[in-house]
């Protein structure tokens, strides 16, 4: 069973965090490790009803983060976290400030476009789709870690990968460049639902599978100005020039076996994670997981 991190008395920082979430940076006093404690969206909503559930991104993040390790794509390292009586995610600092900086993906899109703005995910030159994508990881010589992660957010059903959600980290001393781990994981696997959402998904073949067929990427397709859908998106680039690379990224899903699927998803605390999301959440990965590999 995942541990729980009460952080209530861990010393807070000065940094700020980035993105729209409710986050701060902590100290654990026993490690010194820096962690940012992420609280659900719900906890934003002004008019929220007290009785109504948080939703559910302090057990998704964790879980993802688990997924993609086990497949072998590296992600940050995740707990869960409880504070002001509200579970929340714990992620752990993976950047060292002192020797290492984080260049996000809109830092990498700059030299592109300087007018690409990043709330409309557009500039006068460029859209954010795949063409500007492989532009901007053929510079950097990844490729291949772009397929990783158009395939872990298909299988996670990801739909917040925008240009602030992947980067590349540089060694100050050394001028070493690695691609960094995939952060801000948490908008997947379902945890916007609602209790009865989610029976009546179970109960309904066909809303569960419009619910699968239909998640969308933030990634765009040619001159499209939505995301395009998840599935629909590695379709594309098996049809175009790059489907051997995608399809080697593709391959990585074949590690994730149905009972490691169960493991990971029944190791959060059910004080977290109602039965009924694991019940879920373990069908819409196994689900997603046999049809990556059909596609290939």
């Amino acid at each position: 069973m995942y541990k729980i991190f009460d952080v209530t008395q861990w010393q807070r920082t000065e940094e700020s965090a980035s993105g729209s979430k409710d986050k701060e940076w902590r100290i654990c006093p026993e490690s010194l490790r820096y962690g940012l404690i992420k609280k659900p969206v719900s906890c934003l909503e002004e008019d929220r009803d007290p009785i109504k559930p948080h939703t559910g991104e302090a057990w998704s993040e964790k879980i993802a983060s688990e997924i993609g390790k086990s497949i072998g794509i590296r992600t940050h390292d995740v707990e869960i976290a409880y504070v002001d009586e509200v579970y929340c995610s714990l992620c752990w600092r993976f950047l060292d400030p002192q020797v290492e900086i984080l260049e996000e993906g809109a830092d990498l899109i700059d030299p592109f476009d300087r007018t690409y703005d990043r709330k409309k995910l557009r500039g006068e030159e460029v859209n954010y789709n795949m063409n500007l994508l492989y532009r901007v990881f053929t510079e950097l010589g990844m490729l291949h870690h772009l397929f990783d992660m158009i395939v872990f957010d298909a299988l996670v059903g990801n739909t917040d990968r925008h240009q602030d959600n992947f980067g590349i980290i540089t060694h100050l001393e050394t001028a070493q460049i690695v691609f960094a781990p995939l952060y801000d994981n948490a908008s997947c696997l379902g945890r916007e639902l609602l209790i009865p959402d989610v029976q009546e998904k179970m109960t309904n073949p066909t809303s569960f599978e419009a619910y699968i067929s239909r998640s969308p990427s933030l990634i765009r397709t040619g001159t499209a100005k939505r995301g395009t859908k998840h599935f629909n998106l590695l379709e594309s680039i098996l049809e175009g020039s790059f489907s051997k690379e995608m399809r080697i990224a593709m391959d990585k899903v074949e590690f994730l076996a149905s009972r490691e699927i169960e493991q990971i998803v029944h190791s959060v605390p059910s004080e977290v994670m109602h039965d009924e999301y694991k019940r879920f959440v373990i069908r819409l990965l196994t689900t997603r997981r046999d049809r990556l590999l059909q596609m290939r």
